[in-house]
């Protein structure tokens, strides 16, 4: 068996302009691969000096086309792609013509444009994924509020599975929009004191473009539920249970079902109507 070597450079910021550089920063991204080379197709290798390597394998056009991950020797961050090609013969050109033909570069060049797409892409999944679960923990089980960024949160809202509020129990949109305003809740002293009450963890409270929103984590089942609720008419918009994306289910610590989620949003429900009641009760006596 006969192979066709050729070796690229690749910087991370010229496909990954869109993510912090902490996304792709090597012992990272490093680690992250290492976790998921079945969510990847890839396989873990020893690089030169023991670097970690991974390769994995696709077929453009005839050929089968073996590439290798590795991290350049003297830029940080930056990546050496190796992609070896099966020619069967001992040289590419013996498939198309005479050494160094037009046809023989042309073949070169889109075995090469192939496998470098298809390795930016995934290393670009990788980052994404990687973003999501950095951003899932640091607001999860690791929360502290000195960590706290808006756009962080509003990023992790946005990339997490969305399951509506409303599809699990159609009463939950006349609780929210019509008793809440009969009965004047205040929704952000309720949601302040929300992680004394069993399953909940602690709510991320804050404002964004005229709306306040409350991001309630359940660690027991790891996951959030998020209000938005409009900040001059104090009727909420939008009301989800956030997953993980399931691209990365494989990495689930803890799993969960439809019963929990009902469950859970029953715990809330007699969290709201016990917070409620008690407020009414000290209003009365005062």
């Amino acid at each position: 068996m006969e192979f066709h070597l050729q070796r690229r450079f690749l910087c991370p910021t010229s496909f990954l302009r869109d993510l912090p550089e902490s996304s792709f920063q090597k012992s990272i991204i490093r680690t992250f691969l290492k976790s998921n080379c079945g969510l990847f197709h890839l396989s873990e290798c020893s690089g030169c000096e023991n670097e970690p390597c991974f390769s994995g394998s696709l077929k453009v056009l005839a050929f089968v086309v073996h590439f290798f991950i590795t991290w350049h020797e003297s830029i940080e961050s930056a990546f050496d792609i190796f992609i070896l090609t099966e020619t069967k013969g001992q040289r590419l050109d013996l498939y198309v013509g005479k050494e160094g033909s037009p046809c023989a570069e042309q073949l070169s060049h889109v075995i090469l444009f192939s496998t470098m797409s298809m390795v930016q892409d995934l290393l670009r999944r990788a980052a994404l994924c990687q973003r999501k679960q950095y951003l899932w923990r640091v607001f999860g089980e690791d929360y502290s509020p000195s960590s706290m960024c808006v756009n962080d949160v509003l990023e992790m809202i946005t990339t997490s599975q969305k399951i509506e509020l409303t599809t699990i129990d159609e009463h939950i949109k006349s609780f929210f929009c019509e008793e809440s305003t009969e009965l004047q809740i205040v929704w952000v002293d309720l949601f302040s004191q929300i992680h004394l009450s069993s399953p909940f963890t602690h709510c991320i409270t804050f404002s964004s473009n005229g709306s306040t929103h409350f991001v309630v984590y359940v660690n027991s089942q790891d996951f959030f539920i998020s209000f938005k609720q409009n900040s001059h008419t104090y009727i909420f918009e939008e009301s989800f249970i956030l997953i993980r994306d399931h691209t990365i289910a494989s990495t689930y610590k803890k799993g969960f079902t439809d019963a929990a989620i009902i469950d859970v949003l029953k715990q809330f429900i007699n969290y709201v109507s016990r917070w409620t009641f008690l407020s009414c009760m000290q209003f009365s006596v005062t």
